[in-house]
């Protein structure tokens, strides 16, 4: 009995078996069936072809004309099959995608992923530095840090909301080694102060393309010839003062303000020595001030004075000076790195009888 049993038990295991390869072969089948229908299509195509027009290949078969115009008609409507097995298994995967993608993106890690993704894409210097609307970006971010401190003052600091270093003049060059030598004499009159401003720097550009350089002095009397044509050259070539004549306007304070503007192209760098020389009247201004609208990589400002003069140097706050080893009757301070636009220094001048 126990044999019998044995014997029956493994009597339906190759059965099995069977039925498993035929499930295996059967499944493979349907899921590469347009490979199938497509290989068979095409390679009749293929022969359709060369029977078509290969003449002696259409006279051995031409007893086959029939049968071959069938197999003709069955092989195109099984390459359409296969296409059509191809897009449904597309639109089908499409689908599962589609599912999948949507769990995903429900999630909530994935979302914090996204905008921390996002965000740091939206602040890279890479994705900045492509924008041509950098200073609104500026301008927005600094607004929002004052509407979430002080929402009160938005609406004020948003009409007056000025930075010179973002002003587009500023980035057009920037100024290095930067040398600024005043020489203050007081005249006969005792009340008369001669300047002359003496300064040497290099004007770096990022382009050889033809630009404006501006610069400009303010005085407190309306002089003429203030830039002196003698003092004042681009790469060791004196200026042309007639390319540049002053535009002369007055500020709110009354001072007169000289501006200049010069074409310069062709080089990435300028070696520039500039001269003005103006006069000032010491019991109604008896400070002179320098301010620059570009970047400066390192000022350093030499302070000459006749044996009736002191001064005091007074930085800007923004900027540290080193006080150089002083020599005769002078003083010499010195900024290294980098200064921003605006008011660098003052210079206040008096009478060593102190008057």
């Amino acid at each position: 009995m126990k044999f019998l049993n044995f014997f029956k038990k493994n009597e339906k295991q190759p059965n099995q078996k069977i039925k498993i390869w035929h499930t295996i072969i059967l499944d493979w089948i349907l899921d590469n069936l347009y490979l199938i229908l497509l290989s068979y299509s095409i390679a009749f195509i293929v022969f359709y072809l060369f029977y078509k027009f290969n003449t002696n290949l259409n006279l051995i078969l031409s007893n086959y004309d029939e049968p071959i115009k069938l197999f003709k008609d069955l092989s195109i409507l099984t390459f359409s099959a296969g296409i059509f097995t191809v897009a449904s298994k597309q639109l089908h995967f499409l689908k599962v995608f589609k599912k999948e993608f949507n769990e995903v993106i429900a999630e909530s890690e994935f979302n914090n992923k996204m905008k921390e993704m996002l965000s740091s894409i939206t602040f890279s210097e890479e994705f900045l530095t492509k924008q041509d609307n950098l200073y609104e970006i500026w301008k927005t971010v600094t607004l929002v840090k004052y509407k979430k401190e002080f929402p009160e003052l938005y609406n004020k600091i948003e009409k007056k909301l000025n930075n010179d270093f973002f002003e587009k003049n500023s980035l057009k060059q920037y100024y290095k080694y930067l040398q600024i030598s005043y020489n203050f004499q007081l005249l006969e009159d005792d009340k008369t102060i001669l300047i002359k401003e003496v300064s040497s720097f290099t004007i770096v550009r990022n382009t050889t393309e033809k630009f404006d350089w501006e610069f400009f002095v303010s005085v407190s009397t309306d002089e003429k010839n203030l830039l002196k044509k003698e003092g004042t050259k681009i790469n060791n070539v004196e200026i042309d003062l007639d390319k540049c004549p002053p535009i002369k306007s007055t500020d709110n304070l009354g001072y007169y303000q000289n501006k200049y503007t010069y074409e310069l192209e062709n080089s990435y760098e300028y070696n520039i020595e500039r001269a003005f020389e103006f006069k000032q009247n010491i019991e109604e201004d008896r400070v002179a001030s320098y301010s620059s609208t570009n970047v400066i990589d390192t000022l350093t400002v030499r302070i000459n004075l006749c044996n009736k003069l002191n001064a005091v140097f007074e930085p800007s706050s923004y900027d540290p000076y080193i006080k150089e080893s002083s020599f005769d009757n002078g003083l010499c301070y010195t900024s290294r790195g980098i200064l921003f636009p605006g008011e660098k220094f003052k210079i206040f001048i008096f009478r060593k009888n102190g008057i």
